[in-house]
Formats: C-alpha cells, sequence, structure tokens
C-alpha cells in the first residue's frame, strides 16, 4: 500500500516533525514509523487514527481516497453544546452558504449530494 506510506511521510513533513518527535508524542516507535513511510509495513486501523489525528488530516486522505487534505475533527472535539450539523452550519457560514433556514434532513441530502458531485468530478 504505497499510497498511505507517502501520505504519512508527506503528513509528518507537512507538521514540521522528525519520526523521532512523532514518537515522544504518540509513542509509536521512530522505527516503526519508518517502516510506515517506506512502506515495508502497515499501520492498524487504529494506529492509521491516531496519526490522522496527531497529523491533523482526514482518515480519507492517509488512505488514498481523496487527495483533499481534509482536517481531522473527532467527535470530542466538538463542544457538548455544538452537534455536528451545528458545526457544519458554522463552516458553511464561513464560506458564504446560509443552512440556517435548514433542517438536519435537509443538510444532510446537501451533502450528500456535495460529495456526488465531487466523486462525478473525480471520475471526469
Amino acid at each position: 500500500m504505497r499510497k498511505i506510506s507517502d501520505r504519512l511521510k508527506i503528513s509528518r513533513e507537512n507538521k514540521g516533525v522528525s519520526q523521532t518527535q512523532v514518537y515522544k508524542d504518540t509513542g509509536i516507535n521512530n522505527k516503526t514509523l519508518s517502516g510506515y513511510e517506506r512502506g515495508i509495513s502497515e499501520p492498524d486501523l487504529d494506529t492509521v487514527r491516531l496519526l490522522a489525528e496527531y497529523y491533523d488530516v482526514s482518515l480519507d486522505y492517509l488512505l488514498g481516497k481523496t487527495d483533499n487534505i481534509i482536517h481531522y475533527k473527532s467527535d470530542k472535539e466538538f463542544p457538548k453544546s455544538e452537534s455536528f450539523i451545528d458545526y457544519v452550519v458554522k463552516e458553511a457560514e464561513k464560506a458564504g452558504f446560509n443552512l440556517r433556514n435548514k433542517s438536519k434532513e435537509e443538510i444532510a441530502k446537501i451533502i450528500v449530494k456535495a460529495l456526488k458531485i465531487d466523486e462525478i468530478n473525480k471520475s471526469n
């Protein structure tokens, strides 16, 4: 799985940290990380999730499902008073879209349509 090895190395370099620093911050041995980055071995899903959070990239990016570096957001990062939908509405407003008058179901449909359009664009 060459793509994940490349993405791990790129993500580490983008964060500006050494393999030794990743070890200090995550507990993943730098020799093990080197093996992941060189494609010699593959991390398990829990390790991929940990590295995605550490590098602030999406799992889809690390796994090669997308080329967009979408920053990692875990459920624990949403304040208890803020739901995922509230977060999406706020992010949409930052981009100039008003979703305040939309129901959760309408917002979900918009997201699904956007994902479908993204898939179509990727295949062209």
